[in-house]
Protein backbone atom coordinates (compact mmCIF):
# COMPACT_ATOMS: atom_id res chain seq x y z
CA UNK A 1 0.00 0.00 0.00
CA UNK A 2 1.29 3.70 -0.87
CA UNK A 3 2.96 5.15 1.93
CA UNK A 4 1.44 8.51 3.38
CA UNK A 5 2.30 11.54 5.54
CA UNK A 6 -0.51 12.55 7.68
CA UNK A 7 -0.17 16.12 7.90
CA UNK A 8 -1.99 18.10 10.78
CA UNK A 9 -1.44 21.52 9.91
CA UNK A 10 0.39 24.58 9.96
CA UNK A 11 3.01 25.44 13.37
CA UNK A 12 2.87 28.67 14.71
CA UNK A 13 5.51 29.87 17.10
CA UNK A 14 6.65 33.38 18.61
CA UNK A 15 10.37 34.41 17.25
CA UNK A 16 13.08 32.91 20.06
CA UNK A 17 11.33 30.01 20.56
CA UNK A 18 11.03 26.44 18.93
CA UNK A 19 8.96 23.86 16.98
CA UNK A 20 8.85 20.16 16.91
CA UNK A 21 7.55 18.48 13.47
CA UNK A 22 6.21 15.68 14.25
CA UNK A 23 5.65 13.07 10.84
CA UNK A 24 3.28 10.74 11.18
CA UNK A 25 2.44 8.30 8.35
CA UNK A 26 0.11 5.59 7.33
CA UNK A 27 0.51 2.31 4.63
CA UNK A 28 3.49 0.75 3.67
CA UNK A 29 5.32 -1.60 5.78
CA UNK A 30 6.02 -0.12 9.32
CA UNK A 31 7.91 1.27 11.01
CA UNK A 32 8.92 4.86 9.35
CA UNK A 33 11.98 6.96 9.21
CA UNK A 34 11.99 10.57 7.68
CA UNK A 35 13.98 12.34 5.71
CA UNK A 36 14.04 16.48 5.76
CA UNK A 37 15.45 18.55 3.89
CA UNK A 38 16.79 16.07 1.50
CA UNK A 39 18.45 14.55 4.30
CA UNK A 40 18.87 17.17 6.42
CA UNK A 41 17.91 15.42 9.53
CA UNK A 42 16.34 12.11 10.32
CA UNK A 43 14.82 13.18 13.63
CA UNK A 44 11.30 12.55 14.41
CA UNK A 45 10.43 14.94 15.77
CA UNK A 46 12.27 17.71 14.02
CA UNK A 47 13.50 20.77 16.17
CA UNK A 48 13.53 24.11 14.63
CA UNK A 49 14.27 27.19 15.47
CA UNK A 50 13.14 29.95 12.32
CA UNK A 51 13.24 33.33 12.74
CA UNK A 52 11.02 34.24 9.95
CA UNK A 53 8.11 32.01 8.11
CA UNK A 54 9.58 28.84 7.27
CA UNK A 55 8.61 25.67 5.41
CA UNK A 56 9.93 22.16 5.77
CA UNK A 57 9.59 19.30 3.43
CA UNK A 58 9.10 15.88 4.86
CA UNK A 59 9.33 12.40 2.66
CA UNK A 60 8.51 9.39 4.76
CA UNK A 61 10.52 5.79 4.41
CA UNK A 62 9.18 2.61 4.93
CA UNK A 63 10.68 -0.66 6.51
CA UNK A 64 10.99 -1.93 2.86
CA UNK A 65 12.44 1.22 1.00
CA UNK A 66 9.08 2.76 -0.07
CA UNK A 67 8.64 6.35 -0.05
CA UNK A 68 6.22 9.10 0.41
CA UNK A 69 4.90 11.83 -1.71
CA UNK A 70 7.54 15.16 -0.37
CA UNK A 71 4.83 16.82 2.05
CA UNK A 72 5.81 21.02 3.33
CA UNK A 73 5.38 21.25 7.19
CA UNK A 74 4.68 25.58 7.64
CA UNK A 75 6.21 27.38 10.35
CA UNK A 76 4.63 30.72 11.12
CA UNK A 77 6.93 33.03 12.95
CA UNK A 78 5.04 35.38 15.30
CA UNK A 79 7.23 38.32 15.14
CA UNK A 80 7.14 41.62 17.82
CA UNK A 81 5.27 44.60 16.45
CA UNK A 82 7.14 47.55 15.40
CA UNK A 83 5.31 50.46 15.60
CA UNK A 84 6.14 54.13 16.11
CA UNK A 85 3.68 57.03 16.85
CA UNK A 86 6.25 60.27 16.42
CA UNK A 87 7.50 62.87 18.77
CA UNK A 88 4.76 64.55 20.75
CA UNK A 89 3.67 67.36 17.93
CA UNK A 90 2.14 70.75 17.79
CA UNK A 91 -0.56 71.05 14.94
CA UNK A 92 -3.04 74.18 13.70
CA UNK A 93 -6.31 74.11 14.60
CA UNK A 94 -8.04 72.30 11.40
CA UNK A 95 -5.11 70.26 10.53
CA UNK A 96 -5.65 66.38 10.62
CA UNK A 97 -2.85 64.03 11.95
CA UNK A 98 -2.64 60.57 10.02
CA UNK A 99 -0.91 57.87 11.46
CA UNK A 100 -1.03 54.23 9.69
CA UNK A 101 0.72 51.72 11.71
CA UNK A 102 0.16 48.44 9.76
CA UNK A 103 2.15 45.46 11.15
CA UNK A 104 1.74 42.39 9.38
CA UNK A 105 -0.35 39.91 11.41
CA UNK A 106 -1.10 41.86 14.31
CA UNK A 107 -4.62 43.06 15.71
CA UNK A 108 -4.47 46.71 17.54
CA UNK A 109 -5.97 48.84 20.23
CA UNK A 110 -6.39 52.38 20.69
CA UNK A 111 -7.17 54.61 23.71
CA UNK A 112 -10.77 54.96 22.76
CA UNK A 113 -11.21 51.49 21.73
CA UNK A 114 -10.57 51.55 18.14
CA UNK A 115 -9.09 48.78 16.38
CA UNK A 116 -8.15 49.94 13.34
CA UNK A 117 -4.43 50.09 11.98
CA UNK A 118 -4.97 53.83 10.51
CA UNK A 119 -5.66 56.23 12.97
CA UNK A 120 -6.88 59.86 12.16
CA UNK A 121 -6.03 62.91 15.20
CA UNK A 122 -8.62 65.79 14.97
CA UNK A 123 -8.41 67.04 18.89
CA UNK A 124 -5.66 67.55 21.14
CA UNK A 125 -4.91 64.89 23.50
CA UNK A 126 -2.54 61.92 24.30
CA UNK A 127 -3.26 58.96 22.10
CA UNK A 128 -2.26 55.13 22.92
CA UNK A 129 -2.08 51.99 21.25
CA UNK A 130 -1.49 48.70 21.50
CA UNK A 131 -0.30 46.40 18.79
CA UNK A 132 -0.35 42.78 19.24
CA UNK A 133 -0.46 38.93 18.37
CA UNK A 134 -0.72 35.78 20.56
CA UNK A 135 3.06 36.22 21.67
CA UNK A 136 3.36 39.86 22.45
CA UNK A 137 2.44 43.59 22.62
CA UNK A 138 3.99 46.63 21.82
CA UNK A 139 2.89 50.11 23.16
CA UNK A 140 3.56 53.62 22.25
CA UNK A 141 2.70 57.05 23.09
CA UNK A 142 1.67 60.76 21.53
CA UNK A 143 1.00 63.66 22.73
CA UNK A 144 -0.70 66.07 20.52
CA UNK A 145 -1.40 69.72 21.37
CA UNK A 146 -3.19 72.37 19.10
CA UNK A 147 -2.88 76.03 18.17
CA UNK A 148 -4.35 78.58 16.53
CA UNK A 149 -2.04 79.68 13.92
CA UNK A 150 -3.93 82.28 12.45
CA UNK A 151 -1.98 84.30 15.20
CA UNK A 152 1.12 85.06 17.35
CA UNK A 153 -0.59 86.33 20.47
CA UNK A 154 -3.31 85.95 22.92
CA UNK A 155 -3.72 89.10 25.04
CA UNK A 156 -5.62 88.45 27.94
CA UNK A 157 -8.95 91.16 28.84
CA UNK A 158 -7.84 91.89 32.49
CA UNK A 159 -5.04 92.06 34.61
CA UNK A 160 -4.73 93.06 38.16
CA UNK A 161 -1.43 95.22 38.91
CA UNK A 162 -1.75 94.93 42.86
CA UNK A 163 1.79 93.20 43.52
CA UNK A 164 0.32 89.70 44.70
CA UNK A 165 2.39 88.28 41.90
CA UNK A 166 -0.53 86.85 39.78
CA UNK A 167 -1.72 88.67 37.31
CA UNK A 168 0.29 91.83 37.55
CA UNK A 169 1.56 92.44 34.50
CA UNK A 170 -0.32 92.94 31.33
CA UNK A 171 1.59 91.19 28.47
CA UNK A 172 0.26 88.68 25.48
CA UNK A 173 0.94 85.12 25.61
CA UNK A 174 3.18 84.82 21.94
CA UNK A 175 3.84 81.47 20.44
CA UNK A 176 6.06 83.11 18.03
CA UNK A 177 9.81 84.58 16.86
CA UNK A 178 9.14 88.29 16.21
CA UNK A 179 10.92 90.19 13.27
CA UNK A 180 8.90 93.28 13.90
CA UNK A 181 6.65 93.78 17.44
CA UNK A 182 5.32 97.10 18.57
CA UNK A 183 3.36 97.19 21.42
CA UNK A 184 1.35 100.39 23.08
CA UNK A 185 -1.60 101.04 25.47
CA UNK A 186 -4.06 104.00 25.94
CA UNK A 187 -6.22 105.47 28.45
CA UNK A 188 -9.71 106.56 28.00
CA UNK A 189 -8.23 110.09 26.75
CA UNK A 190 -6.19 108.91 24.34
CA UNK A 191 -2.50 109.03 26.26
CA UNK A 192 -0.06 106.73 25.51
CA UNK A 193 0.89 105.19 28.91
CA UNK A 194 2.79 102.42 27.51
CA UNK A 195 5.04 101.22 24.95
CA UNK A 196 7.73 98.14 24.37
CA UNK A 197 9.27 96.65 21.18
CA UNK A 198 10.35 93.83 24.00
CA UNK A 199 8.14 90.79 23.25
CA UNK A 200 9.25 89.94 27.15
CA UNK A 201 8.42 93.03 28.61
CA UNK A 202 4.55 94.60 29.68
CA UNK A 203 3.28 97.07 31.56
CA UNK A 204 2.53 96.92 35.26
CA UNK A 205 -0.08 99.45 35.58
CA UNK A 206 1.89 102.71 35.93
CA UNK A 207 1.96 105.94 34.11
CA UNK A 208 4.31 108.83 35.21
CA UNK A 209 5.47 106.52 38.16
CA UNK A 210 2.06 106.44 39.45
CA UNK A 211 -0.48 103.60 39.44
CA UNK A 212 -2.94 104.62 36.79
CA UNK A 213 -6.86 104.08 37.85
CA UNK A 214 -9.07 101.08 37.39
CA UNK A 215 -10.86 101.01 34.56
CA UNK A 216 -10.81 100.36 30.37
CA UNK A 217 -7.56 100.65 28.09
CA UNK A 218 -7.25 99.99 24.93
CA UNK A 219 -4.05 98.46 23.86
CA UNK A 220 -2.29 98.26 20.02
CA UNK A 221 -0.28 95.85 18.75
CA UNK A 222 1.77 95.41 15.60
CA UNK A 223 3.71 92.69 14.80
CA UNK A 224 5.58 90.34 12.38
CA UNK A 225 6.90 86.98 13.41
CA UNK A 226 7.44 83.43 12.60
CA UNK A 227 4.32 80.64 13.97
CA UNK A 228 5.71 77.26 12.53
CA UNK A 229 5.91 77.18 9.21
CA UNK A 230 3.81 80.22 8.69
CA UNK A 231 4.95 84.26 8.51
CA UNK A 232 2.36 86.15 9.95
CA UNK A 233 1.60 90.18 10.37
CA UNK A 234 -0.97 91.13 11.87
CA UNK A 235 -1.79 95.02 13.31
CA UNK A 236 -4.01 94.18 16.87
CA UNK A 237 -6.72 96.40 18.92
CA UNK A 238 -8.84 95.22 21.77
CA UNK A 239 -9.38 96.52 24.84
CA UNK A 240 -8.35 95.43 28.65
CA UNK A 241 -9.19 96.14 32.27
CA UNK A 242 -7.39 97.54 35.15
CA UNK A 243 -8.62 95.82 38.34
CA UNK A 244 -7.24 96.69 42.04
Amino acid sequence: PKIEIIYSGDTTICYGTEAQLHMSAVGGFPPYTVSWDNGNSIDNPYIVSPETDEIYVAVAYDDSGCYSEPVEYKVEVQQKPLIELGSDTLLCYGEVLYKNIFFPGAEYLWQDGSVYYDYSIKEPGVYIVDAYNFCFHSKDTIAVKFDDCGTCVHMPNAFTPNGDGLNDILVPAIGCTFSRYYFRVFNRWGELVFATVDPTFGWNGFYANKPSLMGTYVWLLDYEGQQHDFLLTEQLKGNVILIR
